[in-house]
């Protein structure tokens, strides 16, 4: 059985994988306006026509679409996480979606922190345990 404070710090987790989506699209939104911006004063002043001109654009946009798909994959696995954190369910697969965002995402460093933190006391970790497990001692270090 959850404690109190244990379900208050889920619950708060919870949030800051949700905040921290959200910061992940703001810095998406603004990375894709910068670099839209560069392109056009790039391609304002470089005097490019025809050929030249398309194969620019051409490497801008890929260039979008990849930031845009790795901010997305990021975007899911916080939420991904955020899910698992509510559901109390898969403990490891939190574990990988965790090192995952500290990788690669700054706002997911400092969650995936206190997520990594978390994890480890007890009464979480017995949390997450199939209903006819919990109460034994697990793979949690227990110091007497």
């Amino acid at each position: 059985m959850l404690s109190e404070r244990d379900a208050r710090d889920l619950k708060r987790l919870e949030i800051a994988y949700y905040v921290a989506a959200t910061i992940q699209v703001g810095v998406v939104a603004y990375t894709w306006y910068a670099m839209n911006m560069q392109l056009q004063a790039e391609l304002a002043g470089s005097g490019l026509e025809g050929d030249e001109r398309r194969m620019v654009e051409t490497i801008f946009t890929w260039m979008t679409i990849a930031v845009t798909s790795l901010a997305a994959l990021l975007i899911l696995t916080l939420l991904g996480a955020s899910l698992l954190v509510r559901l109390r369910k898969a403990r490891t697969a939190l574990y990988v979606l965790t090192g995952i965002n500290c990788v690669f995402s700054p706002p997911g460093i400092f969650v995936g922190i206190a997520t990594l933190i978390l994890l480890q006391r007890p009464g979480i970790a017995d949390a997450f345990r199939p209903p006819h497990e919990r109460g034994r001692p697990g793979d949690v270090l227990h110091v007497e």
